[in-house]
């Protein structure tokens, strides 16, 4: 089991936690937070860290759940550039159970998303309240779509 760090205690991280069951498929060592008032107080039943923690733990995953992603890569490169390996997104959960689920697939089509999902080339995005996904892959589903937008 993969032990890693969560970067971000808030909205986001709060719905994938809840959605991917993540400390089931992970050891969560702790979480990392820049806001210095949030340091040593518990988030689910772990401890929030401040970036320094870094220095003395190193673990095989840091998974940053904020919209900040970018932000935060850089802010640990500047201090740990060896770690640009270890660095996920939001959606490292979403592509774990993914890539689990499917994992003894051989249908070509499941093969090559599992391929794009491997190589971190295929992201998935959470919409948020108020956005609505509409399939248009067939010509009735266009239909039912243009309908649902009038």
């Amino acid at each position: 089991m993969e032990r890693i760090f969560i970067w971000g205690t808030g909205f986001i991280s709060h719905q994938i936690i809840d959605e991917c069951n993540v400390f089931s498929q992970s050891e969560v060592l702790g979480f990392i937070d820049n806001d210095i008032e949030k340091t040593g107080k518990k988030f689910y039943d772990k401890e929030i860290f401040s970036p320094s923690i870094l220095c003395r733990i190193i673990p095989d995953k840091i998974v940053v759940l904020t919209d900040s992603y970018s932000e935060i890569k850089y802010q640990i490169l500047q201090l740990f550039p060896e770690m640009s390996s270890i660095i996920e997104n939001k959606n490292y959960f979403y592509k774990q159970r993914i890539l689990k689920r499917y994992k003894n697939s051989t249908e070509p089509e499941i093969l090559e998303i599992l391929d794009y999902l491997e190589n971190n080339n295929l992201n998935v995005e959470l919409l948020g309240q108020g956005f609505t996904w509409l399939d248009t892959g067939t010509h009735e589903s266009l239909v039912e779509a243009t309908n649902f937008v009038k």
